[in-house]
């Protein structure tokens, strides 16, 4: 796909405001994690019945991606992104003073939609903005949000409903992406796709042995990090013995090494995508593995989890780039396919964690998320070579 767009340096300021979008855009996605047991507490469910809040949103964000690119047509990509930062807006608001579960649910849904559409947008347009020696830096910025909202807005989310309550976290989320869609307003120029995507050109990606390959692996390694970070709270006040205000320390913890990874994630791909895929995989499997088997050993359990939020931090940019490499003509199709089966992953990924910790507890639960991230490696170390 092309853009037609002049690129310069004043493109910068646009990708800034994408990456606000992605914070935000994260930030309210995985907003629950952090709240899931006072969530659960005020609407007298389980903390399974909570995951609903991460799983959901995944489902229509599944759906809604190779729709959105699909009906977008040649519409310019900047009111896209701007409608959706609105939905954002709404979703956020409507999740703060939500007076049931089943209220909470239906502005999550809507939550889907911001994500399904906007992931879809932000990484190809971030790209087009500038210049091809500056792609990976782009991809890396925009990226970065999902570590930044880790670091920032699960946390802090966190940190706000223990001193007032939930629904202030969420309000606190709609402001930031009220914000972020003013600054996308002022800086993010008209973007004309120069070509609409087809059904046969977005399905034609996965005849690309490599990008198969890749969205495959992201599957798999998705459905395991979501299955045990859906309840991570739930492991660090529990097994790992942590309380009050520490809970914030060690997710604040968990989000700046994801930052880090998220741009040492630059540098590696630029080396070895593929060996750095594998090592992402590999990674994530042990420190899931071994978070599980962690019992109140402070020191070692915060150690574990700083390990576990850099591996994570290694993955956006690096699936980012791998589609890009196995198939640069079709990034926007790429992306759409990459978000249907990442949000069907962290969908399935929060429903499949929430039946076992209520069936078999935290560390079974754990174990299994560790063996999906390890299949995902070898899948990229079996199908993941390049051709010749």
């Amino acid at each position: 796909m092309s853009i037609a767009i002049k690129k310069s340096i004043n493109a910068w300021p646009a990708v800034a405001s994408i990456a606000m979008g992605t914070f935000v855009m994260v930030t309210t996605e995985l907003m629950p994690i952090g709240l899931l047991s006072q969530i659960a507490r005020d609407f007298a469910v389980s903390n399974g019945t909570a995951g609903l809040l991460i799983s959901l949103p995944g489902l229509v964000a599944a759906v809604v991606a190779p729709l959105a690119t699909l009906a977008a047509g040649r519409l310019d990509r900047r009111l896209l992104l701007i409608v959706l930062s609105l939905f954002l807006f709404a979703s956020s608001m409507a999740s703060a003073v939500a007076s049931s579960f089943a209220m909470l649910l239906i502005a999550r849904l809507v939550l889907g939609v911001c994500i399904g559409g906007f992931w879809t947008f932000s990484t190809p347009v971030g790209r087009q903005l500038v210049q091809a020696h500056a792609g990976a830096r782009a991809t890396a910025i925009i990226m970065g949000g999902i570590s930044a909202g880790t670091i920032l807005g699960v946390p802090a989310g966190t940190l706000i409903a223990d001193v007032l309550n939930w629904r202030a976290a969420f309000g606190s989320v709609a402001a930031l992406a009220a914000a972020a869609c003013i600054f996308q307003i002022l800086s993010i120029p008209s973007v004309t796709a120069g070509r609409a995507i087809t059904l046969s050109t977005l399905l034609g990606l996965m005849t690309i042995p490599r990008a198969r390959a890749g969205l495959i692996a992201v599957g798999l390694i998705a459905s395991g990090q979501f299955m045990a970070y859906t309840y991570l709270e739930v492991l660090i006040t529990g097994p790992m013995g942590f309380a009050g205000a520490a809970l914030s320390v060690v997710l604040l913890g968990y989000g700046v090494a994801g930052l880090i990874g998220n741009f040492a994630g630059e540098r590696f791909v630029s080396w070895n995508s593929r060996g750095t895929f594998i090592a992402t995989a590999v990674s994530l499997c042990l420190t899931i593995a071994f978070a599980a088997l962690v019992q109140s050993a402070v020191a070692v359990s915060f150690a574990i989890v700083l390990l576990w939020g850099f591996a994570f931090g290694l993955m956006p940019i690096c699936v980012q780039v791998w589609l890009y490499e196995a198939a640069p003509d079709r990034f926007e199709g790429g992306s759409a396919l990459l978000v249907t089966i990442l949000q069907i992953a962290v969908a399935f990924g929060a429903w499949a964690g929430g039946r076992l910790i209520d069936a078999s507890g935290v560390a079974t639960t754990f174990q299994i998320a560790a063996g999906f991230c390890l299949v995902g490696g070898v899948v990229i170390a079996l199908l993941g070579r390049k051709p010749n």
